[in-house]
């Protein structure tokens, strides 16, 4: 997906984010905003955001040292979910269709979303699975295509997320083989190895590094370990907006589970802000 005009302050706001979470020494960060500025007249309409992001990341790292500006953030998130990780086993436990409640669960923990504000009420977000509804939805042929899979490959996104993903993995697992795919370093916050192994989802599925390091997947960035279990995969699922935008054009068939949060997004996939999809990429 190409840089829309849209998403330019949104760069904006997760560098002035990013950078004040990473120092708060105000003539780095002044620095690091500056240097955003003077990369915007370069970006042209075929640019890729995930691109963008690579360099500011970088760029933030060098002048303040902090590779993981998101630590905390993840952390207390992490928390939050787990705390509410009771409740919603009942909910899944009660539910007529398990797996689409899990289903359910994961896509509305993605509204946790760092790239577009820190100020997220995961409570207030997971309320929402009393509505239980994907706007778009792919989930029968979902089904369907699970019925005949030996093998899935999942696409993690951020890291609270991940804490509701066990109990999509719990569903799973007894259906397929499992790999799920975490980012090769800190971004923004999202999932790595490092919250893997703390949530231990290795109990669950088999867990790699993408390679990417980026806020999403773009195959050119990813690994060679990952390409293989990408092409060879009988499922993809990706997980998030930053996958999406990576991913979108590729040939390969991917369901897409995610909350819409930005225009250019909502507009691609034919949905409103806020609304929750399921789907396989055209």
């Amino acid at each position: 997906m190409n840089i829309q005009l849209e998403c330019f302050p949104c760069l904006f706001n997760q560098t002035l984010e990013s950078a004040q979470l990473a120092s708060d020494d105000r003539e780095i960060i002044r620095e690091i905003i500056d240097t955003y500025a003077e990369m915007v007249p370069e970006i042209g309409e075929e640019s890729k955001t995930l691109e963008v992001v690579i360099e500011m990341h970088d760029v933030i790292e060098e002048k303040t040292g902090v590779s993981d500006p998101y630590a905390d953030y993840k952390r207390k998130n992490i928390e939050t979910s787990r705390s509410l990780l009771p409740e919603f086993k009942k909910i899944i436990a009660q539910a007529e269709d398990p797996l689409f409640s899990a289903l359910l669960i994961s896509a509305i923990g993605n509204s946790i979303d760092a790239g577009v504000g820190l100020e997220v009420d995961i409570e207030s977000n997971l309320g929402e699975i009393s509505k239980g509804v994907f706007v778009r939805s792919d989930y029968g042929l979902f089904k369907k295509k699970l019925k005949k899979a030996e093998n899935i490959l999942i696409l993690a996104d951020n890291a609270g997320e991940a804490v509701f993903d066990e109990l999509l993995l719990e569903e799973l697992q007894e259906i397929v083989d499992i790999t799920y795919a975490v980012r090769d370093r800190p971004a923004i916050n999202d999932i790595t190895m490092k919250e893997a192994d703390m949530l231990n989802i290795d109990n669950y599925a088999r867990v790699i590094s993408s390679g990417s390091p980026t806020s999403g997947t773009m195959l050119d960035y990813t690994s060679e370990e990952f390409q293989d279990y990408y092409r060879k995969a009988d499922l993809r699922l990706a997980k998030g907006m930053g996958n999406l935008e990576g991913l979108y054009e590729e040939d390969e068939e991917i369901f897409h589970l995610l909350k819409a949060k930005c225009g250019p997004v909502s507009d691609l996939i034919g949905i409103d802000e806020g609304e929750l999809a399921f789907f396989l990429n055209d």
